[in-house]
C-alpha cells in the first residue's frame, strides 16, 4: 500500500478467495486475519500480508477489497487467479507450465527472468526456454518451469532442513520461484510458484540391538 497524499490515511482491508468458476461466492476460510486495518503517513509505503492454507488443488481467486472508513472514496477490488498444487516430492522433478501471447501483428521477442526467494541452493530450479526467445504474430508461447527437490541423505541435512523451516516460519516466508516474460521491458505475463513447506520432524535413529546366548 501506498499513500501519495500529504495526510495520513486509514484503509480497511478485506481479503477473501473463491474456488475459480462464475458466480462461486468469496469466503475467508483458512485465511488468518481476513480483514486488517493499515494507517500511512503522507508519502509513506507499507504491506500488509495474511496466511491463506487452501485446502484443495485446482484454480482460486484470491481478493482483497480496499474501503475506506470513512466513507469519502469508493471500495476499490483487486483480484488474482492462482492455481494451488501439492508440494512435488523430493526427488522427483515436476513441471509448472504458464503462455505467454503475442496479440500483435509483428514477430516480437520475449526475455525470461526467473527469480527465485528463500529457495534453498541444493534445489534444481530452470526453464524451457530460458534467456531471449522469438514468437510470431498472433502466436503463443508455452514456457516450461522445472523444479528438482533433493531428498535430505543424512542426519546433517535433515537438521540443516529442520533449521531452514524454522527460520522462514518466523519470517512467515516460503521458498518462491518467480517466472516472468517481457517484451521491451514490460511484463506480459508469468508464474508465481509458492512452496509450502512441510515441518520436519525430528530424525530418528534406530540403534543396533545385539542378542547373545546366555
Amino acid at each position: 500500500m501506498q499513500n501519495n497524499g500529504p495526510t495520513a490515511s486509514t484503509i480497511l482491508l478485506e481479503f477473501g478467495y473463491a474456488r475459480f468458476g462464475v458466480g462461486v461466492p468469496f469466503t475467508t476460510t483458512n485465511m488468518v486475519p481476513s480483514t486488517r486495518t493499515l494507517t500511512l503517513g503522507p508519502m509513506m509505503t507499507d504491506t500488509a500480508w495474511v496466511t491463506w492454507t487452501p485446502t484443495f488443488a485446482g484454480s482460486h481467486c484470491v481478493m482483497v477489497k480496499l474501503i475506506d472508513p470513512d466513507g469519502d472514496y469508493e471500495d476499490i477490488v483487486s483480484q488474482r487467479n492462482v492455481w494451488v498444487e501439492e508440494r512435488p516430492p523430493c526427488g522427483q522433478e515436476r513441471v509448472f507450465t504458464f503462455t505467454l501471447y503475442n496479440d500483435s501483428p509483428f514477430t516480437v521477442t520475449i526475455d525470461l527472468g526467473l527469480i527465485t526467494f528463500n529457495v534453498p541452493e541444493n534445489w534444481e530450479v530452470g526453464t524451457d526456454p530460458e534467456g531471449s526467445v522469438e514468437v510470431g504474430p498472433f502466436d503463443e508461447l508455452v514456457v516450461e518451469v522445472r523444479v528438482w527437490i533433493p531428498c535430505p541423505g543424512s542426519l546433517q541435512l535433515m537438521y540443516d532442513a529442520r533449521r531452514m523451516y524454522d527460520v522462514q516460519e518466523q519470517a512467515r516466508s516460503v521458498p518462491t520461484i518467480d517466472v516472468e516474460g517481457y517484451v521491451d521491458g514490460e511484463l506480459i505475463g508469468g508464474i508465481e510458484i509458492q512452496f509450502a513447506d512441510v515441518p520436519v520432524s525430528q530424525p530418528t535413529v534406530y540403534l543396533p540391538v545385539v542378542m547373545r546366548d546366555s
